[in-house]
């Protein structure tokens, strides 16, 4: 009887320690630019508001450039310019829209390819996230509030090349 029981005791314990060890999907934290650089290229998207394109420099001197545009009908509608560095022991991503003042998006989680950059006190975006598919197709996920209401844009970006 006495094995019977060690091993009851013994078998939800070893099934917490297996759940508990790092899975290949889990979150990590990069500590370096270069885990994000699959980022690099010319992404485009095509949408009801128009083109939108997004383009992303490779990683130099610990940090990625980018920018975005939205144009149709032969006009810009939008530009924002972007910046991918490191602070402290974290990622983040600095937004200019149009000229605004900057927001930063603190990098809250990456997995393999795929990275999301939060802010709280953002009203829209407050969680961008970035998530490859394959080479050549990216997701951009914009969540956040609008007017009020709970908001996700998604962007079905390909590369450019």
């Amino acid at each position: 009887m006495k094995p019977i029981r060690t091993c009851l005791l013994v078998l939800p314990l070893a099934l917490f320690a297996c759940n508990s060890m790092p899975q290949s999907n889990q979150t990590v934290v990069p500590i370096d630019i270069s885990h994000v650089s699959w980022l690099t290229g010319d992404w485009v998207a095509h949408t009801a508001d128009g083109r939108v394109e997004e383009l992303w420099s490779t990683p130099a001197g610990g940090a990625m450039m980018g920018m975005t545009r939205v144009t149709s009908g032969g006009a810009m509608h939008f530009f924002e310019f972007l910046r991918l560095v490191k602070d402290g022991g974290n990622l983040v991503m600095i937004v200019r829209p149009q000229g605004q003042e900057e927001t930063r998006f603190t990098l809250k989680g990456r997995q393999w390819r795929a990275a999301t950059f939060e802010n709280p006190g953002h009203d829209f975006p407050r969680t961008v996230t970035y998530t490859l598919h394959g080479d050549d197709s990216m997701t951009v996920t914009l969540t956040g509030v609008k007017n009020g209401r709970e908001v996700t844009e998604e962007f079905e970006m390909h590369r450019r090349g």
